[in-house]
């Protein structure tokens, strides 16, 4: 009985494991490993808190490159206000009399709120000898909400080289508003330095001023 007795007394001393230990793995139960989770799991958690910076960062990056186009374009457009309004027809001028040699009929329309300065085309002149050359003549300035028709013409030994008809015959305007110096082509409007084209002084280049008109629908544009 006694040893019986003793067997029982060591059984009544072993603890039963809690309803939480039963529910934890056995290769958690050790602290090396628990511990070695618990580092696992929070190297998870910072990568995926690394992921969502580098996405909100990437974001953030879009919107700032969208702004900055944004606000590019309001630049460009303010930029444009006047020069916007401007515009040019450009036609083959071949009836001809003593006073308008035959050459090229351009007409400016101004529709803006501004005058317009130093108003320049620029023609392709071919020589004698076959040389080509782009040569302007500075037609002056042109008031507000205003179109002016002019027949431009070259002297010997030059003559105009005509160019496609849809690009204008190859002919360019420049021309100053308040502030800025543009260029204008069958292409579209571009903004240019101030001495980048200059205008010719030689005479190569005439121009007759034919008729002027007053324009309705001026405003700032762009």
């Amino acid at each position: 009985m006694a040893d019986g007795d003793e067997a029982t007394s060591d059984l009544e001393l072993a603890p039963a494991p809690s309803p939480t230990t039963r529910r934890i793995p056995a290769y958690l139960r050790k602290p090396e490993h628990l511990n070695a989770a618990f580092s696992g799991l929070a190297l998870v958690v910072a990568v995926l808190a690394l992921i969502v910076t580098v996405l909100t960062l990437n974001d953030q990056r879009k919107v700032n490159m969208l702004q900055i186009e944004l606000n590019n374009f309001e630049r460009q457009r303010q930029m444009r206000i006047y020069a916007s309004r401007v515009s040019t027809w450009v036609q083959v001028g071949d009836e001809a009399s003593s006073v308008k040699p035959r050459g090229l009929d351009i007409q400016m329309s101004n529709r803006s709120v501004v005058p317009i300065r130093s108003v320049t085309p620029f023609l392709p002149l071919v020589d004698n000898a076959g040389v080509t050359s782009t040569v302007g003549v500075d037609l002056g300035d042109i008031p507000p909400c205003t179109q002016i028709f002019y027949r431009v013409f070259a002297r010997s030994p030059q003559s105009i080289e005509r160019r496609e008809q849809r690009a204008s015959f190859g002919v360019f305007v420049v021309f100053s508003e308040t502030v800025n110096v543009w260029k204008l082509t069958s292409h579209g409007l571009d903004l240019i330095p101030a001495d980048q084209h200059v205008p010719d002084t030689t005479g190569i280049l005439g121009v007759v001023r034919e008729s002027s008109a007053p324009l309705a629908d001026c405003g700032e544009g762009a």
